[in-house]
């Protein structure tokens, strides 16, 4: 049972990441608008697709590993068994890479086709190189979590990423280099590159016990991977609900239509980074309680809900109310679309609110019912995107985002309380005090 003392740190360590988060979130802010700024709406699209390309293929590339930390460090961890820690990233790293090198490949295979030998290729072919390093820096990130080392888990890719593109930004402009979007995907990479490293340094990672042979002989890889497996297909179901719209868009959609809808996501992600800080820190603890009891779950879902809808709240708020002045920092008709950044935020608070939902599931053992209903919203979200968006546009991917999040939230409703016996929306103000 989780008593006051690990409540309050529940609550504190969420202020903690929340903070970071939001600092990293402004950042990335600026070097978007700065990009826009510098690229065309066409080339900033581009860029931003590539960009949002990685942020799918980091999670799909450890086939599951990282979502399946919180299950199995937390059992490691309290049996002193630091050294199977580092054989399950030391595995899942090495998955990282040999699959990274199949999508690689994959990508490879279509850019020369589709640009006639690779004479005017897509920043996603060079955004293939960051992916190894992306995937490393986020298993590693999942690892600081369940070991209480938020600086280490947040500031690296919060803060220290955006910081980094903003320097090389502005090298670029004070030397007067054009810059296009495969030369900002560069930059991206290296980003990575160098993150990975520093973040492996500081984490200490090494076999430095001869016992480490003798356990490696008692691990079963295909255990772990049978388990994280379903995990990590409901996680990459979810991110598609969001990245689909923009891949649709650049196929469906006209010349620029993109960069204005990647201006509106890009506001939008606000949520996305309340969403990673409070899973961060409630998702360690979810195995935990679901042994525990529907009381104990219950409680700690309570916790985390109540996080979600309090800022959720107020950053809706926020948006809605500066939400037109933001989109004018991108450029000339970005405006316009204040419309669809209006319903997507609508549709962020929704889900948001929801978010802990699919969390659950996969961590009590559900994650197989969880994958079907993600699948079917998701193929809903493709219907529509499809319909929408040579009739209406970016407007049509908003609403597109709108329904299939409210389809997606009804199905993971009824699953939670068919399999777990409760609902994930509760609020539990009763609890309140114990997060004050």
């Amino acid at each position: 049972m989780l008593n006051d003392d690990e409540q309050t740190y529940l609550f504190k360590a969420f202020l903690l990441a929340l903070a970071f988060s939001i600092i990293g979130f402004f950042l990335t802010l600026f070097y978007n608008i700065v990009l826009s700024r510098m690229m065309s709406p066409k080339s900033y699209g581009n860029f931003k697709t590539a960009e949002t390309f990685i942020g799918l293929a980091q999670m799909t590339v450890l086939l599951g590993g990282n979502f399946a930390t919180f299950s199995v460090f937390p059992k490691l961890i309290q049996n002193n068994r630091d050294v199977m820690v580092w054989e399950y990233l030391r595995f899942y790293m090495l998955i990282g890479v040999i699959v990274s090198f199949c999508v690689g490949g994959v990508i490879l295979f279509i850019e020369y086709e589709q640009t006639d030998g690779l004479k005017h290729y897509h920043p996603i072919l060079l955004a293939v190189f960051a992916i190894p390093f992306a995937a490393a820096l986020r298993l590693l990130r999942d690892t600081a979590l369940i070991k209480k080392r938020l600086i280490v888990a947040y500031i690296p890719k919060q803060c220290i990423y955006p910081l980094l593109i903003l320097l090389a930004l502005s090298i670029f402009y004070s030397l007067n280099i054009e810059l296009t979007s495969n030369v900002a995907m560069v930059i991206v990479v290296l980003s990575y590159v160098l993150l990975t490293v520093i973040v492996f340094s500081i984490m200490n990672l090494k076999e430095s016990e001869p016992k480490i042979q003798q356990d490696r002989k008692h691990v079963f890889h295909r255990h772990w991977l049978n388990y994280a497996f379903p995990m990590m297909f409901v996680f990459v179901l979810n991110m598609l609900m969001s990245q689909m719209c923009i891949y649709v868009l650049e196929i469906f959609g006209r010349d620029g239509q993109i960069g204005y809808f990647a201006a509106c996501f890009t506001i939008v992600q606000i949520f996305i980074v309340v969403q990673s800080s409070v899973a961060g820190i409630i998702q360690p603890h979810m195995s935990t309680a679901h042994e525990s009891g529907l009381a104990q779950m219950s409680k700690l879902n309570g916790q985390g809900v109540r996080q979600l809808f309090f800022i959720s709240f107020l950053l809706s708020g926020m948006i809605l109310l500066f939400g037109k002045p933001l989109l004018t920092l991108f450029g000339k008709g970005y405006s316009d679309y204040y419309l669809s950044l209006v319903i997507m935020v609508l549709a962020y608070f929704l889900q948001s609110v929801f978010f802990l939902q699919q969390a659950w599931l996969r961590h009590s053992g559900f994650a197989k019912p969880a994958l079907y209903g993600a699948l079917s919203a998701v193929i809903i979200n493709v219907l529509l995107l499809i319909l929408s968006i040579p009739i209406y546009g970016v407007l049509g991917v908003a609403l597109s985002v709108l329904v299939s999040f409210i389809f997606m939230l009804l199905i993971n409703t009824v699953l939670m309380k068919k399999y777990l016996g409760f609902y994930g929306w509760a609020l539990h103000l009763q609890d309140l005090r114990f997060s004050c």
